[in-house]
């Protein structure tokens, strides 16, 4: 079992490999950068990537690809053209610096039936599309962060006719999970050759997701952790595939364990939608506070709304976040406070909207 940093020592073989004895087909290779987005050192590894199986091997003729930065889109945008040596489909790569009104006729102009990328960036994208354009867009494929109830409908209300895909996949070691079309959001089965477990799971089946796998030149990595929190899925899926697995949210970000309790993003996404009127976005910062000697768990809620948040619209937002949010599978965060497990919810309020991010993260466990 390895962890991000014992990964490095194999990342450090795939490149010398790669460049002291290197293949005959160097297509079937490319450089996988991680993101930084997780706390720890970048990684660059050297990953094989087999002829591609996925939504786009043979289908859209015009993809839209875009993930963030125009580094990485591009970089994706090299890797699906050459992955598939019958992929001959145009590709229009996008920064969000060029998330503007005037880019709408360039939209509809290469008039895309493809889209790829994170999915709260392709919804923010979906703003800059005339109807006409979304509703030529037939096969999506999200990658890169999970899919909340909320972005999920909200995404299917903009791109109606696209077919849906998932993949599951880190820079670092390349494809591990596709979704099916049996599946719901965030569920995956296993591709071939990769081997996903959970570490020391908790009653409802939850635990750190391990991943096993050949990264290129048979340097294998054996039970990889990558800080997504998991659960292996009972039974054959309706495809007929054996093995699937669900991530519900990466630890530390959108995941929180923390004084026996669970924070998930799902959750309160939940209760922010149903009380949209009080506030429009939200982040949460989750640590363990020491008062006079006793370690207690806290929460500090930033909320946002144009024009603000008034006084008692705060207290509204304090009493259903602690009445209506389960931490256990019995117990609310407000019992929790009652019995001096938590420092009573602090409510912030911010009058600038929240930066925009590459993976946008909204519960963060502050160490």
């Amino acid at each position: 079992m390895i962890d991000r940093d014992g990964f490095a020592a194999l990342a450090e073989q795939t490149l010398e490999h790669f460049f002291l004895t290197p293949p005959a087909d160097t297509e079937q290779y490319g450089i996988g950068v991680t993101s930084g987005t997780s706390r720890s050192k970048v990684l660059v590894a050297m990953r094989e990537y087999p002829v591609a199986q996925g939504i786009f091997s043979s289908g859209p003729g015009r993809m839209l690809s875009t993930r963030g930065s125009l580094s990485t889109a591009l970089n994706n945008a090299v890797f699906t053209k050459f992955r598939s040596r019958h992929f001959n489909a145009r590709i229009l790569t996008l920064d969000r610096a060029d998330y503007a009104a005037d880019i709408m006729p360039l939209l509809s102009d290469f008039a895309p039936d493809g889209i790829t990328g994170y999915p709260h960036i392709m919804s923010q994208l979906a703003d800059y599309m005339d109807a006409g354009t979304r509703d030529g867009v037939r096969s999506a494929e999200y990658v890169g962060e999970g899919l909340t109830a909320s972005l999920n409908e909200n995404l299917r209300r903009s791109f109606p006719r696209a077919k849906v895909s998932m993949a599951y996949m880190a820079s670092e070691i390349g494809g591990i999970g596709r979704s099916c079309e049996f599946l719901p959001e965030n569920q995956y089965h296993p591709l071939s050759g990769v081997t996903v477990e959970v570490l020391e799971p908790d009653d409802t089946g939850e635990g750190e997701v391990l991943v096993s796998k050949t990264i290129a030149f048979g340097i294998m990595v054996r039970q990889y952790r990558l800080a997504d929190i998991g659960r292996i899925k009972p039974g054959t899926c309706r495809c007929g595939k054996p093995v699937t697995f669900e991530i519900v949210g990466r630890l530390g970000r959108d995941y929180v364990r923390l004084a026996g309790a669970t924070f998930r993003r799902d959750l309160f996404d939940r209760i922010a939608t149903a009380n949209a009127e009080l506030f429009e976005d939200y982040r949460i910062e989750a640590f363990l506070e020491n008062d006079r000697g006793i370690s207690r768990g806290k929460l500090i809620m930033k909320v946002y709304k144009k024009g603000g948040v008034g006084d008692a619209s705060i207290r509204k937002i304090n009493e259903r976040f602690l009445t209506g949010l389960y931490v256990t599978p019995t117990q609310t965060l407000g019992t929790l406070v009652k019995k001096g497990l938590f420092s009573p919810l602090e409510i912030v309020v911010v009058e600038q909207p929240f930066p925009d991010e590459t993976k946008e993260a909204k519960i963060v466990q502050r160490i």
